[in-house]
């Protein structure tokens, strides 16, 4: 009985750890690289929808933009904080 008890208390921990240990490569990998992914395309295609020759000024401005609006935030020689 007291195996059975230690054996279930491990496994518990091990699961917790896991789950623990995901939420955290989740939440300070995988969504900041997502984040990041989704702005640079959408800066990309605002700054050619307004084109009027300073495109990569346009595109910094809305990636740092887009990156704060998603609770992100990157400094930028454009950015208006």
């Amino acid at each position: 009985m007291k195996k059975i008890t230690i054996s279930l208390l491990i496994a518990g921990s091990i699961t917790c750890a896991v789950i623990v240990l995901a939420g955290v490569f989740y939440w300070f990998e995988w969504r900041p690289s997502q984040i990041t992914k989704e702005c640079q395309m959408s800066s990309i295609e605002r700054s050619k929808q307004m084109s009027d020759g300073g495109i990569r000024e346009d595109a910094i401005y809305f990636f740092g933009k887009c990156m704060r609006e998603h609770g992100i935030i990157v400094i930028t020689d454009k950015t208006k904080i």
